[in-house]
């Protein structure tokens, strides 16, 4: 049965028990489910871009109507925000329906992205709970409900073979990758040494704090030249090192049969086919011989700052250029973690984190506050729709001593990193939650200053005294950038 199949049999039931009100909060994994909410007819379709104002509202109709609402959300912690209106609508017996999108079964305790054990959160509170994949049975559904239901990828397409590994975690490899993600402080030394030692290739993402080193950073690899299909035709195997990566190569070795070996404080293997847990950082060697600094096809890029300046690439490079070394710099999820790995200049040290455990877009300016180090720059860089999930998170700034604070909010107007996914305009206008809002008023909510950025010549001209910094996109120049990036 394909996802669009167990969608449309789930929606079908839901409809016939005599739900009219589809609360829609979109993500990628719910995509087949939005596609089939779209087009049913005799429903009714509200659009949210948070969860829990969501499920408040859900519960709102529920109250009046004295009929179930139904929240559909996106997997990981998407789901976890509908849960305050759950317990309320639980404890005055208001009916309601979480409908969550799920990665497959096989995923749990992978630590995979987006691959939370989210079938179990309302326990306790569930007048019923089920948990699908293939079957899409349900036969109760009065009071608080939560279907949890799991899609593999293609999420609109034909299901593929899910790769079990059959490869030992014993021994190393003669041409490893090397995928370097979040590490301590107190890892980064011990890893930056064992890549100098051994002239590896290397993914860095930026919360490894390692790009700065000129040694390590001249081995790098870009993101957009580690396709599948290379990585399988040049390198015998996958090193991961610390959180689990950002980049899709990750997520795509789901469909590869190349030995991966994770090291990292986190016992998660990443990944589903692996069932070996990561091992501990300190146990980081290569007992054996490696054909060092393979870089073999690797295409050449072109980076067009000055041809797109209005690129969201381009924002991030000028962006990253004015920030002072050694500022506490913190990084938004979706677009802005991958561009910043990617496009952000690299030779200021600076101190850098994210939330990629997870990997939610909720709370990020929250977590970003409590991450402030006293005489230190703070620059919290983060999507639109991020800076719409947090925007109380402003409130945390009077309790920052000595911390100069910059909030940089990347707009391109919605959830641009679905066109990137899916190509169906329709699907895409649910997705996408498409706005026009400026952040100005935010910032003078909260009596902060505030600069907008058009073009360029606006980081160079920045307000120094600004803390609130609006940086609008240009989508159309954004994807001119990327398709020109390779020569």
């Amino acid at each position: 049965m394909t996802n669009l199949e167990a969608s449309k049999k789930i929606i079908n039931q839901l409809v016939a028990f005599g739900v009219t009100d589809f609360v829609i909060c979109p993500g990628g994994r719910c995509a087949p489910l939005l596609s089939v909410i779209e087009s049913t007819e005799a429903i009714n379709t509200h659009h949210f871009f948070d969860e829990r104002s969501a499920s408040f509202f859900a519960l709102g109709l529920g109250k009046k109507t004295n009929k179930p609402a139904v929240v559909v959300t996106t997997s990981g912690t998407a789901v976890s925000e509908c849960l305050s209106a759950f317990i309320e609508a639980y404890y005055s017996a208001t009916p309601i329906i979480i409908l969550s999108a799920d990665r497959p079964k096989s995923f749990r305790g992978s630590g995979a992205p987006q691959a939370i054990d989210q079938a179990h959160l309302f326990s306790g509170f569930a007048t019923h709970e089920y948990d699908l994949e293939g079957e899409t049975q349900l036969n109760q559904l009065s009071g608080q409900v939560h279907i949890n239901i799991g899609f593999d990828e293609p999420l609109l397409g034909q299901k593929t073979k899910q790769v079990v590994s059959k490869v030992s975690a014993e021994g190393f490899f003669k041409k490893p990758l090397v995928i370097v993600g979040a590490l301590t402080h107190d890892e980064r030394e011990s890893v930056a040494l064992f890549l100098k030692k051994h002239n590896l290739m290397s993914y860095l993402e930026s919360s490894s704090n390692l790009k700065s080193e000129p040694e390590i950073n001249q081995l790098k690899i870009h993101s957009s030249q580690l396709s599948l299909s290379y990585v399988e035709s040049v390198f015998d195997s996958i090193i991961r090192i610390g959180s689990v990566p950002t980049i899709r190569l990750w997520r795509d070795l789901e469909k590869s049969n190349l030995p991966v070996k994770s090291f990292s404080k986190a016992i998660f293997s990443g990944l589903s086919r692996i069932k070996e847990s990561a091992r501990p950082i300190s146990s980081l060697n290569v007992p054996g011989e490696i054909n060092d600094g393979v870089n073999d096809g690797l295409k050449s890029l072109n980076y067009n700052y000055e041809k797109y300046p209005l690129a969201e690439p381009s924002f991030i490079y000028y962006l990253s250029s004015i920030i002072p070394e050694d500022s506490v710099v913190f990084l938004g999820n979706s677009m802005v973690i991958r561009n910043w790995d990617d496009f952000a200049e690299t030779k200021k040290k600076q101190k850098i984190y994210a939330n990629r455990g997870a990997n939610g877009i909720d709370g990020l300016i929250s977590t970003a506050m409590g991450c402030a180090e006293a005489g230190k720059d703070l620059w919290v860089v983060v999507g639109d729709q991020s800076a719409l999930y947090d925007m109380q998170a402003l409130w945390a700034h009077q309790s920052l001593e000595n911390v100069r604070l910059r909030v940089v909010v990347i707009n391109n107007g919605g959830g641009k990193i679905f066109s990137k996914i899916f190509k169906d305009n329709k699907l895409l206008e649910s997705l996408e939650n498409n706005h026009s809002l400026s952040f100005k008023p935010w910032a003078q909510m909260f009596n902060m200053d505030y600069h907008l950025v058009t073009d360029s010549e606006g980081f160079k001209k920045y307000n120094e005294e600004a803390i609130v910094i609006e940086c609008v996109i240009d989508n159309n120049q954004t994807i001119n950038f990327l398709d020109s990036l390779h020569v």
